[in-house]
């Protein structure tokens, strides 16, 4: 009987726990497409539109470094 009642225990916590897991999975899955999402429409505007204002610390961190020559080359090489 004590067998029994330690399986079934065992058994609803290892489930209890994979639940959780695939919580975090989603949640993680959900958070990648948001920030694949934002990428696209970032590079979508300073490279299509010419705008270098979304390279800002809303987008990036306060770390990042922007290379000007770079830019100013994306600015040239692209038709209006």
């Amino acid at each position: 009987m004590k067998k029994i009642v330690l399986l079934v225990l065992v058994v609803s916590m290892t489930s209890c726990n994979t639940e959780s897991k695939k919580e975090a999975i989603a949640n993680t899955t959900n958070q990648v497409e948001k920030d694949i999402e934002m990428y696209i429409s970032l590079w979508d505007t300073f490279i299509y539109k010419r705008d270098p204002s979304v390279i800002n610390s809303t987008s990036f961190t306060e770390d990042c470094v922007v290379d000007y020559a770079g830019i100013s080359f994306v600015n040239k090489s692209i038709p209006a």
